[in-house]
């Protein structure tokens, strides 16, 4: 008995020892993916900030480009457009 125990107890520790050098190696893998998704998530949260300034900037824009007065300016001096004078208009019926 004292024979299987001297070969017993090293392979018990051998396997111990794999199973404890497995798990490091599994916790360090994790911890690894983990940051490079948190850095993943950042880099998101970042480039969804952007967009939203993006989005605000051509709201912003659309607002200044169809605002009647502009319109109106725009009609007015590029385009030399006028309003037609009373004898000019055609009201139509259905």
């Amino acid at each position: 008995m004292s024979s299987l125990n001297h070969l017993i107890y090293p392979a018990v520790f051998l396997l111990a020892l794999c199973f404890l050098s497995l798990s490091t190696f599994m916790v360090i893998q994790r911890q690894y993916e983990s940051r490079k998704l948190v850095t993943e998530i950042r880099r998101m949260e970042k480039q969804l900030h952007n967009y939203e300034l993006d989005w605000q900037q051509l709201q912003l824009e659309v607002m200044t480009l169809t605002d009647e007065s502009r319109v109106e300016n725009v009609a007015r001096k590029a385009l030399k457009m006028k309003l037609p004078l009373q004898e000019e208009k055609i009201y139509l019926k259905q």
